[in-house]
This record gives structure tokens, sequence and C-alpha cells, in this order.
């Protein structure tokens, strides 16, 4: 994260994780229970529990299984309350089954020392062969270990956080009596996880609408492959959160260095009652339990009636002949293109939703030349700009010395500028000639959003994410819940744009046609709407 391009984004965390935000517990009396019964003393009689009773566990394929007699009510109850496991529903030998994540049977059984695994011939698994075992399961095992004990090392509970669209939630008690603080990343170097920009807002959004913190753990593994369970302890943990945080946090540093608030000797500096502006920023928003179908119109009617009077296919048609009578020119700069226009055409670009209107003062800074009142500025994307261009005929692009630049180079220049232009131009055009809106999907994590007509009319549908080769989104299975969580929010579809380039650079415009896109949604699966009806379940029994 140091060393990348989204490290100004995060920063090390000044406090420990308690002081971070505040809280929020579940009921008035949540907070005297964990305080009279720290989960650091819950965790030391369950292994005291687990050793005197000699336990053993079962492994299997993904999961390690815990049996445990129904006599033995105070091993229950502690694996409940220190919430290792999960009890599974069914019982049989007189044995309640708990079934353990590799993270959760490996402390139990390497850091704790209270747990014995046997293989399914019930012969004894060393640390050695376990280790080599589960790594062979899971790629990311050793990290994902490292992370998972760093935090049950200092008292969280810590399970899965893959709703989120994280690796893992970290509670400061027991999950019925508070609720989770922080949404866990894992960061390290063979990692797909946050990096593109469009990944931490995906993850820090849906993390202020849940009230949760964005905890980012960056472990330094030296690209050096995990031999043996001893070589954990060579390997640093990083604490890392948002840079937006770190105000609120050194706000609260420094009231707790100079004593500006209480101290109170029977509860620690997290429960302070402290101002943190963070934390008003981060209420949970209600989830939609459905997501309407259909386009959301602002509006009762009026905004459908316009939008089908005048259709977006006419518009572009509009601003295409327009762009193109006058000979319209924009100038190509090295993030960006800006397109200089007449008045009349301020609406069309307007109505049509491309570009984005810049003073006049800023486009002369950029381009450093002379002013010219007629004229209005816009800046464009690289492919609103290319669009414009190349599927349009309506523009012509210049470099900064006001000489025409021929498509080949403009395409070689933007593919220099951005390595993976040339799939996302596919699935811009691919929409916009299907008569979309496309707009940037940023503030959702997403690369694109698509409207049906202009933003004025209508809200978004879709929230656009384009996938190829060399992409790293939705890599693994926490991205693509946190991503259809997030939909779920605010009310959009998830569509994958399927770029396929055959393996094959993309030297031309002209070539373009070869490539196919696919598209697929993925939404989120309600029971309660895909319940029987009870009415029909009895006419079938009855028939």
């Amino acid at each position: 994260m140091e060393e990348g391009p989204l490290c100004s984004l995060f920063s090390r965390l000044v406090l420990p994780l308690e002081a971070v935000m505040e809280p929020r517990w579940k009921g008035k009396n949540a907070e005297t229970k964990a305080l009279a019964d720290p989960m650091s003393k819950i965790v030391e009689r369950l292994q005291s529990s687990l050793r005197k009773s000699d336990a053993q566990g079962l492994l299997l394929d993904s999961v390690v299984l815990l049996p445990v007699d129904h006599e033995q009510i105070e091993v229950i109850e502690l694996l409940n309350r220190s919430f290792f496991g999960r009890p599974r529903p069914n019982s049989y030998e007189h044995k309640q089954w708990y079934e353990l994540d590799f993270e959760e049977a490996f402390y139990l059984c390497y850091s704790l020392e209270c747990l014995k695994i046997m293989d399914e011939n019930k012969c004894l698994v060393v640390n050695n062969d376990l280790w080599k075992y589960m790594k062979s399961k899971s790629k990311a095992f050793p990290e994902s270990y490292i992370a998972y004990s760093h935090l049950r090392n200092k008292d969280w509970v810590v399970k899965d956080g893959s709703k989120y669209g994280a690796d893992f939630v970290a509670y400061r008690h027991h999950p019925s009596l508070v609720h989770s603080e922080f949404a866990v990343i894992l960061e390290f170097d063979k990692s797909h996880r946050l990096r593109v920009l469009s990944d931490v807002k995906c993850v820090v959004r849906i993390c202020a609408s849940v009230a949760k913190t964005l905890l980012v753990l960056r472990i330094n593994t030296k690209d050096c492959d995990f031999v043996s369970p001893p070589e954990l302890d060579l390997y640093k943990v990083e604490e890392m959160i948002p840079e937006q945080h770190h105000e609120d946090l050194h706000i609260r540093k420094r009231l707790i260095s100079t004593q500006e608030i209480p101290t109170l000797p029977t509860k620690d500096i997290s429960t302070v009652s402290v101002p943190a502006s963070s934390i008003s920023r981060i209420q949970p928003k209600k989830a939609p339990l459905s997501r309407r179908t259909g386009p959301r119109w602002k509006g009762k009617k009026s905004a459908e009636a316009k939008a089908l009077a005048d259709p977006m296919s006419k518009i572009v048609e509009q601003l295409q002949s327009s762009l193109h009578k006058s000979e319209t020119q924009g100038f190509l700069l090295s993030s960006a293109f800006l397109l200089s226009v007449d008045v009349e055409q301020i609406e069309l670009l307007e109505h049509s939703c491309f570009g984005q209107p810049i003073s006049s003062e800023e486009a002369l800074r950029k381009l450093l030349i002379s002013s010219d009142e007629d004229k209005q500025w816009y800046e464009l994307s690289f492919e609103e700009a290319f669009y414009l261009c190349y599927s349009l005929e309506c523009v012509r692009i210049m470099d900064e010395n006001k000489c025409l630049v021929s498509n080949n180079d403009v395409w070689q220049y933007m593919k220099s500028k951005r390595r993976a232009f040339p799939e996302f131009y596919i699935a811009y055009s691919h929409l916009r000639k299907k008569n979309w809106v496309v707009r940037s999907g940023l503030q959702y994590g997403a690369d694109f959003v698509a409207y049906c007509h202009h933003p004025s009319l209508v809200h978004s549908e879709f929230v656009v994410i384009v996938d190829f080769n060399n992409s790293s989104r939705l890599r693994v299975w926490s991205d693509i819940e946190g991503m259809v969580r997030l939909c779920t929010l605010v009310a959009k579809t998830l569509m994958v744009l399927s770029v396929n380039t055959n393996d094959c650079d993309v030297v031309s415009p002209s070539e373009l046609g070869l490539y196919k896109v696919e598209g697929r949604t993925i939404t989120r699966w309600f029971a309660e709407k895909h319940r029987e009806d009870p009415r029909t379940s009895e006419r079938l029994s009855s028939a």
C-alpha cells in the first residue's frame, strides 16, 4: 500500500483499535455485561477447558469438525461465548459438533495449544503437516491466518466479512452484545484487493452504510513463502484506515494526551464519550428489500413523458450533425480532452450528457492559448472523446501544437496513458450505441453507471464493471458480495460487461469489431420473494 498508487488514501493507525470509534452496544446492559466478563478471560477459560478435555478435531476438506459431548456443558458454553466455530444443527453420537474455519482451528491448535487435530484415519496431524495442508487448500491461508491471529491476540472477535465485501469483520465482544466495528481487508503482495480506486470507493461506501470503519491490514511477507508456522513471527502486520478518518483520530489523540476528557478506571479509552464527527458521517442506511423493476423516473409522469417525446438517439444524432457541420475541434491533453463549442451546441452536449463544462480561465490555463468569448469549453473523458471522434466522426482531435492527430495516433496515445483504455472504450461504446447515457461510476465503486435517459429525468439503472483478462475486479467472492450489497443499497443492478479480447493487443481502432462484449447482471437473492405461496402448496398437495 505504501508504494502503490492508492497509498495517499490510507494512513497508519495512530491509536489502538478500541479508540477508533465508539462501540454500538445492543441494549442498555450490554456494555456492563462486556466489561464484567471481558473476551480475554472467556478465551482463557476456553483454552483451559479444551486442554482438560483433551479436545480433538477432525480435519476435512475445507473445515475442521470439533465434537463436544453434551455433558461438557462448560465447553459448549465457552465456545458459544468466545464465538469460535458454528454449531451444526443436527447432532449425532450424543455429541454437539462445531464447524471451525481453517483460521479458527489453527489458532486453537497452534496459538492456544488447546486442540489436537486428527485426520480421517484418526491419526494426529502435526502443526507443520497441518500448515501445509491448509496452504494447499487456500493459497492465501498464511496471510489470512496472520491477520486473524493478529486481531484475536488483541481480544477481538473475528468472523467472515464477505457480506460486506471484506475478508473479516471484527467485534470487540460477542456479536449478541455489540455490533461489529471494522470491515477488514487484507493487503499483501499477491492480493487482488484495493488495486483500483473504484474498489476502495465501493468498500468505503458499504462501510459508511453499515456504520463500520474500513481497516486494511497490510501484511509484509517480503515475497517469501511460508514454509512452517514458526516463521510467522518474522512478519509484521500494519494497521491502516482511510485518510478521511484521520483528522478525527488526531483530535481524539490530542484530547487523550492532554487529559481534556476524564479517564474512568473501570472502562478503557474506547468507552469514553468523545466528539467524533466521523460517527455522524456513517449513520446506517435502511437497505431496500428489493429493487424496483424498470427505470425510476424523477417526477410522477412529466419526466417519463419528456424522455419519450425526445429520445436519446435523436439527441445524439442532432449533436453529431451540429458538431460535424461546425467542424468542431478538440485538444488532447495528458489525461483529458478539451472541446471548444459554440453557444448553440452547449444545449445539445448537456442533453446528450457528454463531458463536463469548465470555465474558460481553466481551459486557457491548460492549453496556453488566447481567449475566445464565443466559445464554451467542455472536458471529456478519453472514452467520450474517442467515441465522438471515431464512432460518430463529428470531432477532430488536435494536439497542443494545433496539429491534426489521426485516429490511430489518438488510439496509441490513449493506450499509453491508460493500459485498460481499449477494454473500457469497447464497453463504453457498447452501451452508448444502445442509447444508454454512460457516466463515471466511481462514487459507487464501479467503472460506469448507465441511465436510460438524461440524469435529470431518471436515476441510473445499472452499475457497470468491465471484466477482461488482466482485470483485478470481482476476482474474489467477497468483491462480488460487496458490489451486490452496495447496488441493493442504492437501488441499482450490477452489470458485468465481459470484453473478450482473445488475449490479443488491440493495435488499431479498426480491430475493435473483432471483439465481443457479453453482458451479465448479478442480483441479490431474497428468500421472502422466492418462498412458495402456502395456498399453492396446499393445492399441489391435494392434487
